[in-house]
């Protein structure tokens, strides 16, 4: 798991997910678990999963937990023929601000994936805060 430094101050962290995929995307972000009360932001309808920079929260709180990506790719619109490629070009990169190590890029090479369903596949990328 990546992880990302936070110091004792009041400052907010800041994530900003850019998503590049041939699939149209939906993004949601979430603070320990996968739950409706703990979700942070999400992407706009027609954002294709892109979140601009948001607040994640203040450092002194974040120190040991866990950010929560997840993004939900529909390759519905592809052949069925095409989509493992698909899957395979898809990029995301998740940025990091606010902290003592400031702008900090990840990628979704590590992430969780799930394709049991190709037309539809599942990326989780978790940031722990330490």
């Amino acid at each position: 798991m990546d992880t990302y430094k936070v110091d004792d101050s009041a400052k907010h962290v800041k994530i900003d997910v850019k998503v590049g995929s041939t699939g149209s995307a939906e993004t949601r972000v979430y603070l320990d678990t996968i739950t409706a009360d703990n979700r942070i932001c999400e992407s706009d309808d027609n954002s294709n999963g892109n979140i601009p920079a948001t607040k994640a929260g203040i450092n002194r709180k974040l120190f040991l937990r866990t950010l929560i990506v997840n993004t939900s790719l529909n390759f519905s619109n592809i052949p069925d023929s095409a989509v493992k490629d698909a899957i395979k070009m898809t990029h995301i990169i998740y940025t990091l601000d606010g902290g003592p190590q400031g702008e900090k890029p990840f990628n979704n090479l590590d992430a969780i994936v799930n394709d049991s369903d190709i037309s539809s596949v599942e990326i989780t990328k978790r940031i722990e805060f330490v």
